[in-house]
């Protein structure tokens, strides 16, 4: 291979590497926006959703003392 063309084929894939990059980087900020966006913006919303996960995920009973700590 000649060296000009040695030296074009080297920049070609620099060019790939940081387009690929690019890519990359773009689809981490628009998955992490999108995550952002479904979180509760104020602290109720925030004990709402803390206070339906600890509901989806325990086998017992909820009293009404744990409604009460969880606002």
């Amino acid at each position: 291979m000649s060296r000009p063309r040695q030296h074009l084929s080297i920049v070609v894939d620099e060019v790939l590497a940081a387009a690929s990059e690019a890519t990359a980087r773009k689809t981490a900020e628009t998955h992490a926006i999108k995550v952002a966006a479904t979180q509760p913006k104020t602290e109720t919303a925030r004990g709402l959703r803390a206070l339906a996960d600890t509901i989806r995920t325990a086998t017992d009973d909820v009293s009404y003392d744990d409604f009460m700590g969880a606002l």
